[in-house]
């Protein structure tokens, strides 16, 4: 619009100018709405088919051209009207449309109506509602919008304080936050004053739950199978992991009293030490428990004690050489060390001296040797003994003395 030479245009406020490029007396301080060639403004009236302001039927005998919802020309009136001299009470089309129906009076004939329907939040990121986490710092992402007036404002709050303005229009960061419960809340303000909200409660827990207990096996214990449970008590609820060194072997979840299990199996036979982490709901991972070592031995347990098999000489042999070895041959392996001097003897009967002799065994024919250092007195009757000190190696012990006589010749 330009004035047209010698009659000057002076404007009275309140009007919306698409394009004012080229026109003079708009220049804002009246109330005044108006764009130019590069940035136009967009009254969003309605429109035909072929986008021409639509006049029609709106109700009312004069005919108008709608606003649509969030038309820069909705509240941007001047409430004057409503008093001397104007006293308007109702738009151009007359009775049963009031002048006014928003925050104030619409520019133009048609005044649109009141806009009611509160803007839709949506938080769209951050800490999901109801979890927890350990990071003391929490970004939100959140959307926006409203189909009336449009949206003027967005606000957060954190934990029922007050509201300000969020960092951006979609987004919102918090960090250095406590441990414990906290709410996130997001506010939309339309150009109407209706306010729709979002929010979100979260729990931070940056702190790490204490070691777990390892209670069974007892430290130290030897197990003759490759299958067995290790238990012990942890933060409860929590997950705990059982390790071998720096590998993991089973995890499993606490009960509400703490008390879990992990049972393992084919566990191969020789010492082997174990640790335990729990971990929180909110990620926070312990330190490793106090080590659990033990020793598995599948290996079948040998309780039979042994026994003397056949003897040289013979029981109650006579004729013997004098320059004889006596031996014993045993049912099975023996703990070499334990046979010697002590434990295989040779005696003339009736006296209680040893004769002096060296004692050898041979692990590979299972046989003791007691070879006098001496030859043996003719036509003597001699007692050899093997007492129950001699062991197999798992350690058993004769059942009882292996006792014999014999005669030389």
């Amino acid at each position: 619009m330009s004035s047209y030479p010698g009659f000057p245009f002076t404007s009275h406020g309140n009007n919306l100018i698409g394009n004012a490029d080229g026109s003079a007396g708009f220049e804002g301080q009246f109330g005044d709405q108006f764009g130019s060639t590069s940035n136009p403004l967009d009254p969003k009236l309605q429109t035909d088919s072929n986008g021409n302001p639509l006049l029609q039927d709106n109700g009312g005998p004069t005919q108008t051209i709608a606003l649509l919802p969030g038309s820069p020309a909705v509240d941007a009136g001047s409430d004057s009207v409503l008093s001397s001299p104007y006293n308007l009470t109702t738009d151009q089309r007359g009775a049963g449309f009031p002048r006014k129906q928003g925050a104030h009076v619409d520019i133009g004939a048609f005044e649109a109506p009141a806009d009611t329907t509160t803007p839709t939040v949506s938080i769209t990121s951050g800490p999901a509602d109801s979890s927890t986490t350990n990071s003391s710092s929490a970004t939100f992402g959140f959307t926006a919008s409203d189909t009336g007036t449009g949206v003027q404002s967005v606000e957060c709050s954190l934990d029922s304080g007050s509201f300000s303005p969020c960092d951006t229009q979609s987004s919102q960061s918090y960090s250095n936050l406590s441990d414990g419960q906290h709410t996130f809340t997001v506010r939309a303000t339309d150009k109407a004053g209706n306010q729709g909200t979002a929010s979100r409660t979260w729990t931070v827990d940056t702190t790490a739950p204490g070691p777990p207990v390892i209670k069974s096996p007892s430290n130290g214990a030897t197990l003759n199978s490759s299958s067995f449970t290790v238990s012990g008590t942890a933060e409860p609820n929590s997950s705990v992991e059982l390790f071998e060194g720096s590998s993991s072997v089973g995890k499993t979840q606490a009960d509400s009293s703490g008390n879990w299990s992990i049972s393992l199996s084919g566990v191969a036979d020789g010492s082997h030490t174990y640790t335990a982490k729990a971990t929180d709901a909110a990620g926070n991972t312990s330190s490793a428990s106090s080590p659990l070592t033990l020793t598995v031995n599948t290996t079948p347990v040998d309780n039979t004690p042994p026994t003397v098999s056949s003897v040289v000489p013979a029981s109650g042999a006579t004729g013997v050489s004098s320059s004889t070895n006596v031996t014993a041959t045993f049912s099975e392996a023996m703990k070499a060390s334990s046979i010697s001097r002590s434990t295989f003897k040779l005696y003339r009967a009736g006296t209680t001296t040893a004769v002096g002799a060296t004692v050898s065994y041979s692990s590979t024919a299972h046989k003791a040797t007691l070879n006098p250092t001496n030859n043996l007195k003719a036509r003597t009757r001699y007692k050899a003994v093997v007492t129950t000190g001699v062991q197999d190696v798992a350690g058993n012990h004769l059942a009882q003395s292996k006792v014999w006589y014999f005669t030389t010749k």
